[in-house]
């Protein structure tokens, strides 16, 4: 019932050994020298170091760039707000000057208007301005990395 022949010993005649697979003759360590698994593992904790660093460069643009889009977001409001109120004192002002006398009122209207148009377009060129110095800025940073 048992046979030495080609089998280990005590094996019996019906079985055959497992021939072992690719993926277990891989797991064998190397009989080569220890500084090749060192290199190895250096290998890998510069990759990680270098993909913690990116990650980091990258939150750290995205912040840069969103605090100056914060910023630019409380000027234009501020800066809104100072804007109506200097046109609503115009107003009373006008009002107040010209009670009696329309046709002066309309003249000094006109030209009050003809200024906030002109301070309008000033204060679409200077936000204008402030999106190109940020998307530089991003392109700066992007270069850095």
């Amino acid at each position: 019932m048992y046979s030495a022949k080609g089998r280990a010993r005590g094996e019996p005649v019906g079985k055959r050994r497992q021939k072992k697979s690719s993926a277990v003759l891989k797991k064998r360590t190397t009989t080569g020298s220890p500084v090749t698994s060192l290199d190895r593992i250096l290998k890998q904790c510069a990759g990680s170091q270098a993909k913690l660093v990116e990650g980091f460069a990258s939150r750290l643009q995205s912040e840069i760039v969103r605090s100056h889009k914060e910023d630019i977001k409380k000027y234009r409001a501020k800066s809104e707000k100072r804007r109506q109120k200097l046109g609503d004192q115009a107003n009373e002002t006008l009002s107040v000057c010209f009670a009696d006398k329309e046709n002066q009122r309309k003249a000094a209207t006109q030209s009050m208007v003809a200024k906030g148009q002109d301070l309008k377009g000033k204060f679409r060129k200077i936000s204008g301005k402030s999106n190109q110095l940020i998307k530089r800025l991003t392109a700066e940073l992007v270069r850095m990395d």
